[in-house]
């Protein structure tokens, strides 16, 4: 009964979202079945990244056992995940094209094609552009990507097929070894022989690129792929020669905190009692007041509301490879194919493995988090309680006058508003029994920190937008 109860919360949850996001976006928003917090202040003046931010959106998104809730798991997990999908690939052509390029290597044997002198002195056992590693390639396949890259001295491989269309080929060239350039006609006379394989290769070259700067950048983030620089919120000092892969945020902070402040944006949810059959524990509130707690349990007559006031949409998502700058990390495209390519000996990206180590579609195992909905900690309200109830009792002692002494709050025995780190007051009004946020500015832990770090602004984490690798860009709407 208790994931009966959950399934319930979080349906009834992901309805008030909808209701709540409607006039702002089209995106469909599903509620997380974790309590963690985001540090929404997440960028500092020289633009390094908040660490807590990073952690939280670096969580892997996996299915829930609470449809239609998602659940966010460690930070730096998808990150994880991600590099282990993307080791896990290969890129190869199809028969068709390895028919191809066995003839085209066939027909350059017979007529006796050789580039020595453009080759020069032979590389040593294993030696070959970075993104054949690993690849058994001939030693023409290896020379076409030295030429490609090497010799092009461009970020991604140069078609051969627009090399072999060129008058001067060499001045596609600027990084060819000294000399070089005197064996114009044998490379010509290599590309001629090659011609119909090139279109072929030039894709291999392609695919084999695209993956090896995908592992590269993500495995090792640096100023030069596209990393970001990382500060820590306790101090607000950036940690010195590290970065992160890095995700694209917006908006700014201030337009958060302005978000955040317009406390006329609610989401609220409630449930009776006789919902709770079976559940346990349905609130647990850990006060001075007493020692093992203050509980409200299956067995008590009640109406729960739990009201958000106070909200704000992140637009947030891993930054994406982009070919023409190799920079980035993310590229969920390969993924997505090699999915498709399960099975088949079509060309393009395939797994070493089947099943390959995660599941990146909806409602599996590997999903990023593309946006957010946070929002301030809710305002917890208990009616329809017996005078006796220790709740009941515990508030009414508090004198009007008077301040509780601060306490935290456990949902269902799983769910902590304000993601753990929120500290509430117990109180009466209107008959009922209030469970209110403290706000930030007037939490202890907040004001001994307040000179020295102005980055621990945080808000819950409601729900959000799922991105699967494992769905073609554009195959199926983001959180579906």
């Amino acid at each position: 009964m208790a994931d009966e109860t959950l399934r319930e919360y979080f349906v009834r949850l992901g309805r008030e979202v909808d209701r709540a996001v409607a006039p702002y976006t089209s995106l469909s928003f599903l509620p997380y079945a974790t309590s963690q917090d985001y540090c929404w202040v997440n960028l500092d003046p020289d633009g390094a990244f908040n660490q807590r931010s990073f952690a939280c959106l670096s969580c892997r998104v996996e299915r829930s056992p609470y449809p239609p809730a998602e659940a966010p798991q460690a930070p730096s997990s998808f990150p994880n995940g991600y590099i282990q999908m993307i080791t896990a690939l290969y890129y190869a052509l199809g028969p068709a094209e390895q028919a191809v390029v066995a003839q085209a290597r066939q027909r350059a044997a017979a007529a006796g094609v050789e580039l020595p002198a453009v080759r020069g002195p032979r590389p040593a056992a294993g030696s070959s552009p970075h993104f054949l590693d690993g690849a058994a390639c001939d030693p023409d396949i290896r020379l076409g990507a030295e030429i490609a890259t090497e010799w092009s001295g461009a970020a991604a491989p140069l078609a051969l097929e627009d090399l072999a269309r060129a008058a001067a080929p060499f001045d596609l060239l600027p990084n060819a070894p000294a000399g070089a350039a005197g064996t114009e006609a044998d490379l010509k006379r290599w590309l001629d022989a090659w011609s119909p394989a090139l279109g072929a290769v030039d894709r291999m070259f392609a695919g084999m690129w695209r993956l090896s700067r995908v592992r590269a950048n993500t495995a090792t983030p640096s100023a030069t792929n596209g990393g970001m620089r990382i500060f820590d919120p306790a101090t607000g000092a950036v940690l010195p020669d590290h970065y992160q892969i890095a995700y694209r945020v917006a908006p700014a902070s201030g337009d958060v905190g302005r978000q955040l402040a317009d406390v006329t944006r609610t989401i609220r949810v409630e449930m009776a009692s006789s919902l709770f059959a079976g559940a346990g524990i349905v609130l647990r509130y850990l006060c001075p007041a007493a020692s093992a707690g203050l509980a409200l349990t299956d067995q008590d007559s009640f109406l729960l509301s739990i009201l958000y006031r106070g909200f704000a949409l992140i637009e947030a998502s891993p930054a994406a490879f982009d070919p023409d700058t190799a920079c980035g990390w993310y590229d969920g495209a390969m993924i997505a194919e090699a999915i498709a390519n399960q099975g088949t000996t079509q060309a393009g990206y395939h797994f070493v493995t089947d099943p390959p180590p995660y599941d990146p579609m909806p409602g599996g195992t590997l999903g990023a988090m593309a946006h957010l909905l946070i929002a301030n900690p809710p305002e917890i309200r208990i009616t329809g309680l017996a005078e006796t109830h220790p709740l009941v009792q515990a508030a009414t002692r508090i004198q009007p006058a008077a301040e509780s002494a601060p306490g935290r709050v456990t949902l269902f025995d799983q769910l902590s508003p304000g993601g753990g780190r929120a500290l509430y007051r117990l109180r009466r009004s209107d008959g009922a029994v209030v469970l209110a946020p403290i706000p930030p500015s007037a939490q202890p832990f907040t004001r001994a920190l307040a000179e020295d770090s102005p980055w621990l602004q945080a808000a819950e984490v409601v729900a959000g937008v799922t991105l699967w690798p494992g769905v073609p860009p554009g195959g199926v709407a983001l959180g579906c």
